[in-house]
Parts: structure tokens; C-alpha cells; sequence
């Protein structure tokens, strides 16, 4: 797998963040794409360094904490000190975030640091 490979994943499915903040070069993926690139990651040996939790409602993306409220805030992350590239932190808060979407609305999108 080449970093090649991961960008044109990333161009192929993902929604430039620019639109949240002017200049920012990131990419969200919702949750399915999530998964498929973190398996992309996992198998590269790219590690994750952490992530951003986003929420789309009513046409409108958001960092999660902006839409649903302050104490989300914690969705975000940075790497710990699982051992494992990241993969396991990073799925553990997609999963959380995904939890929540069916209790407090909007969709979820991610936007990975590797």
C-alpha cells in the first residue's frame, strides 16, 4: 500500500473540511468509509496519530463537540499507548460517536491524522 494509495482513497470518498474552515486541507469520511480506511491504514503499517470526530446535520458539518455540546469534546483524539498503530483507539471512538448519532442526531464523519 502506498501513501498514493491512501490519498486517492481519500479523494475518491472523502469531503474536503475546507468548507468548515478556510484553508484546512483534511478530509472527513463518513462512518463506512472510516472503517474501509482504517483497514487501508492497517494493512499500509500507517499509523494513526489521532482523529477528529464530525457531525452532519441539516445539511451542515460540525466538530462534534459544536453540535451536540462540550462534554463530546473527549471523541476527538490522539494517539495512546495501545501499541497497535492507533487502529484500535481509532475504531473505539468511531464506534462511541456512532452510539451517540442514534441518540442525539446527525451523521458522523471522521477526519484522520496519519
Amino acid at each position: 500500500m502506498a501513501m498514493a494509495d491512501v490519498d486517492n482513497f481519500l479523494q475518491r470518498k472523502g469531503v474536503a473540511l475546507s468548507e468548515l474552515i478556510p484553508g484546512k486541507r483534511e478530509m472527513a469520511l463518513n462512518v463506512a468509509d472510516s472503517r474501509e480506511f482504517l483497514k487501508l491504514l492497517q494493512v499500509g503499517g500507517i499509523e494513526i496519530i489521532g482523529g477528529d470526530i464530525l457531525v452532519k446535520d441539516r445539511n451542515k458539518m460540525g466538530y462534534c463537540h459544536q453540535v451536540w455540546g462540550s462534554k463530546y469534546h473527549y471523541l476527538s483524539w490522539s494517539n495512546g499507548s495501545e501499541g497497535d498503530g492507533g487502529y484500535s483507539l481509532a475504531q473505539k471512538h468511531i464506534e462511541d460517536a456512532e452510539k451517540l448519532s442514534g441518540l442525539l442526531g446527525g451523521e458522523v464523519w471522521v477526519s484522520f491524522v496519519y
